[in-house]
Order: C-alpha cells, then sequence, then structure tokens
C-alpha cells in the first residue's frame, strides 16, 4: 500500500485526469441530489450515456471506444422512454427503465466505467508517466 501511495504523490497528471474525466461529471448528479433530495431516473440515464461516450471518447483503447458508444445508445434509448413517462406523453410506468433494478444496473455501470477508466488513466500517467494535459 506505502508503494502505490508513494508512486501516486507528485503525479499531478494522474490526479488532474481524475478530477477532470472521473469526478468533475458527477457535480450535475450530487447538484440535483442536494437540491432536490433525489436524483430523477432519467438524469441518471443521461449521466451515464454521456458518462460512457465521454470516457470512451478519452480513451486510448478501441474496445473501450466502442463499450462507450453501446453504453451511450442503450442509456440514451433509457432516457428517453423514462423522459416520455416522465411528461406524461406515454401512458405507463416506462417498462424495465424505470423499475428500481434498472436504476442500481445505471448505477453499477456508471461506477464500473469510472473505476476502468481509472485504472487506464493510473496506467498512462503514473506508469508511463503521459502528461494530462497533452498541449501543454
Amino acid at each position: 500500500m506505502r508503494d502505490l501511495i508513494a508512486r501516486l504523490t507528485g503525479r499531478p497528471a494522474f490526479w488532474s485526469s481524475v478530477f477532470f474525466l472521473l469526478w468533475l461529471p458527477w457535480v450535475p448528479l450530487l447538484a440535483e441530489w442536494g437540491a432536490t433530495g433525489e436524483i430523477k431516473s432519467s438524469s441518471l440515464q443521461i449521466f451515464v450515456a454521456l458518462y460512457g461516450l465521454g470516457l470512451g471518447a478519452a480513451s486510448r483503447s478501441e474496445v473501450s471506444f466502442g463499450f462507450g458508444v453501446v453504453v451511450a445508445i442503450i442509456f440514451s434509448v433509457s432516457y428517453g422512454s423514462i423522459l416520455a413517462t416522465e411528461n406524461g406523453t406515454v401512458a405507463g410506468p416506462g417498462g424495465v427503465f424505470n423499475s428500481t433494478p434498472w436504476v442500481w444496473f445505471s448505477a453499477i455501470v456508471a461506477i464500473a466505467l469510472a473505476i476502468r477508466h481509472g485504472a487506464e488513466r493510473y496506467t498512462r500517467h503514473v506508469q508511463d508517466e503521459a502528461p494530462f494535459f497533452e498541449w501543454l
């Protein structure tokens, strides 16, 4: 454990990438939770769709990019389904996308995306010592 902590200290590229790519996108969900006391299912769906697409696009792995696109498509469809029921344009509960297991699945996917991309960022910025802001 000390070896891991020692490798992470003095690694601003890693911490910058963690902050900007992994933590900052969660701010709107936390703001909604703080303001309303809950996170609407539609908010979670669009977050996971864009988070998956963004992390996939930021990855150097073609597999991660492809997975991010698939996640974006699936969660965009679920967003549309849930939004239609929230706005009352479609009768019914919104199908499987508006169920409690789907909400938990959405949260698990978002956390898994963050963990997987965090591991990639660790490899890129700590082991390979690549800068985060590559244009600097």
